[in-house]
């Protein structure tokens, strides 16, 4: 899915692009792209510890690891809305890795027996990942995907400013 051709460009600003690709059901998957002076390895190891709190935005309201087993993790989130939409949560999981000298972090939502917070619509991350290629001389390249219901009623743009930070 990274290398799909078939992105939409929707936005460039210096050395960052966001692009929109169709994804399933009727949610669109929004892929970031930036490139940063520093070492894959570095990047990787920073996005991959979930305590990094800048990695989430300026979203989240709480975050939890509750389970942590060989390099996969169990995390609780929850993120402000804006406006009136009530406020969202998230029970995923994710795992960093390393394959053909590139760095991933994947994860979505699981389906648990968890009662939801007060407040709070539990959303679901379809899809969330990470990919660092380099490009050498101690510099990178960042991709993100991300692929979002949001669940309950959510106004389209809404929905794409959340999908979108």
């Amino acid at each position: 899915l990274f290398e799909d051709p078939n992105w939409d460009e929707i936005r460039s600003l210096e050395n960052l692009t966001l692009f929109r690709h169709p994804g399933s059901l009727a949610f669109d998957i929004y892929k970031s792209s930036i490139e940063i002076y520093k070492s894959p390895l570095t990047v990787f190891e920073y996005l991959n510890n979930p305590n990094n709190i800048s990695r989430w935005g300026k979203r989240l309201k709480k975050l939890e690891v509750k389970q942590e087993a060989s390099g996969a993790r169990l995390m609780y989130l929850q993120l402000r809305s804006e406006g009136t939409m009530e406020d969202r949560e998230l029970l995923m999981v994710e795992k960093g890795f390393e394959e053909m000298g590139n760095y991933y972090i994947v994860g979505s939502s699981i389906e648990e027996d968890v009662p939801v917070a007060a407040y709070h619509i539990r959303a679901k991350m379809l899809l969330h990942g990470f990919k660092v290629t380099s490009l050498g001389h101690n510099r990178c390249r960042v991709e993100y995907l991300i692929e979002l219901d949001t669940c309950g009623a959510a106004p389209k743009d809404s929905k794409e400013k959340i999908e979108q930070v």
